[in-house]
């Protein structure tokens, strides 16, 4: 019995587009002043279509000897699951997504803070496809790995991973308003590697100082896609990876789910040294299907609070 796929890989193919960010920088005033090397703790609150897990791991910073930053992720572990702690029972089950964060890649960052690349994401996919095997549901593993080898999805995947960096500093690199000031665009951009470009709105704001931290400035950015053209992205790359073709016969007979994406970026950044003391970023997605099974709202958010031994 065929299944139709396109809720399914609508929703993950979504959940991967990052959104991009142009750089503004003629004015701006921030500095990247990052030690190295480094162990720099976070806390994460991360909350997932109405379930809450919170996580503790470090940022381990070093350089290379082309003066480039080489920033992992290591140490990680989960501290609570929905407000349970986690017990000795619980945390062999969730052993394959500790391995899955564990061979993240490596962000390559210049000494602007910009990021230049991530190192390679092959044992990411492997992982993952272990990790969703682990939930017993069938050949689910294999055929997300699969998938996530197609070059497109790889290239999507990449810019996924590059939302951690882009949350915590890179959107904030070139960030030219002043206190109090905000600003609107309009953009149009390639979120899915090979098909059209989407069109959406993009809003920025200085929220200036924050009370508690008076050498830290607030600062936000919110993006919103309600187009057509990110149905037609996210179809034809479905098209190019289902290899049954029955994804391409559905899509030709507008069996496409209507797709709305909110999300954005949130920062309380030390502005001499883009160190960050508190980060948040988030995705709403709402699917309009043609059945009610395959509608609904899939929400996602990430807080983030560093440590900084010198701060």
């Amino acid at each position: 019995m065929y299944t139709s796929p396109l809720p399914r890989l609508s929703t993950a193919a979504i959940t991967l587009c990052a959104f991009t960010l142009p750089m503004r920088g003629e004015d701006a005033k921030q500095k990247f002043d990052w030690p190295a090397p480094a162990l720099v703790g976070i806390s994460e609150v991360a909350e997932k279509d109405g379930n809450h897990a919170e996580m503790s791991y470090a940022l381990d910073v070093k350089t290379g000897d082309d003066g480039m930053f080489i920033i992992r992720i290591t140490d990680f572990q989960f501290d609570s699951f929905n407000h349970q702690p986690i017990t000795p029972e619980f945390e062999r089950a969730l052993q394959p997504a500790v391995d899955a964060v564990a061979s993240l890649p490596s962000f390559i960052v210049d000494q602007e803070g910009h990021l230049i690349d991530i190192t390679s994401i092959d044992a990411l996919i492997d992982e993952t496809g272990k990790l969703l095997d682990s939930t017993g549901d069938g050949n689910t593993g294999s055929e997300a790995a699969e998938a996530l080898k197609d070059p497109a999805m790889k290239q999507m995947l990449n810019a996924a991973i590059s939302e951690y960096w882009v949350g915590w500093v890179g959107a904030w690199v070139d960030y030219g308003l002043d206190p109090g000031e905000s600003a609107e665009e309009q953009f149009s951009e390639v979120l899915v590697p090979n098909q059209p470009a989407v069109t959406g709105t993009r809003t920025y704001q200085h929220l200036g100082e924050t009370p508690d931290k008076p050498d830290h400035i607030h600062l936000k950015i919110d993006s919103h896609i309600g187009d057509p053209t990110m149905v037609d992205a996210i179809g034809g790359l479905i098209s190019g990876i289902d290899k049954t073709g029955k994804a391409k016969e559905e899509i030709n007979s507008q069996k496409m789910p209507n797709i709305t994406v909110d999300g954005g970026f949130e920062v309380k950044i030390n502005p001499t040294t883009l160190r960050p003391a508190w980060s948040r970023r988030y995705k709403n997605i709402e699917i309009k299907g043609l059945t009610e099974e395959e509608s609904g709202t899939r929400t996602e958010s990430h807080e983030y609070t560093f440590h900084w031994k010198t701060e």
